[in-house]
């Protein structure tokens, strides 16, 4: 039975989701509607019309406006609060140099981490081989059968 079409409670699709809403109830679906076109809240001429289930992905990832931060704030950098994205390109251009050093800090930090991890490794492979006992803090090896002074008291290894 098709429904009367100038009834009010008819079923009719949403022109931007396809959903079936009740005709005098569209309005108010489409203040919710994720399909219905919005306008970007930074008012840029990219996000005009769009999808308003699009619009956080092109808040976080393209508008020019949007405020975001230095990609190297993490690693140091000194650039001062947000700067809307199309003005980070410039930021990002001026100070390559500083971020390259910024960068280079990182990595030999990296490198001197993973020098003394792997040293730490190798003296445990040498205590386990050998039968030597670390100090916790691995700075003294003890031979079997040496006393320690410890919180629980005297123990033999």
């Amino acid at each position: 039975m098709i429904h009367n079409l100038s009834c009010d409670f008819r079923p009719k699709e949403c022109a931007y989701c396809k959903e079936e809403v009740v005709f005098i109830l569209m309005d108010s679906h489409h203040e919710e509607c994720l399909g219905y076109p919005v306008d970007c809240t930074n008012g840029c001429e990219e996000g005009k019309g769009i999808p308003r289930g699009k619009l956080a992905k092109h808040l976080s990832s393209v508008c020019p406006k949007q405020l975001i931060n230095c990609p190297l704030k993490d690693y140091g950098c000194k650039i001062l609060g947000k700067r809307k994205r199309d003005e980070m390109k410039d930021h990002m251009t001026e100070t390559t140099n500083e971020h390259m050093l910024l960068l280079i800090d990182q990595i030999e930090t990296l490198k001197r981490n993973m020098r003394q991890k792997l040293d730490n490794e190798s003296l445990v492979q040498y205590s386990l081989l050998s039968g030597v006992y670390m100090s916790t803090d691995n700075s003294t090896l003890f031979p079997p059968g040496n006393i320690l002074q410890s919180d629980m008291g005297d123990r033999t290894l």
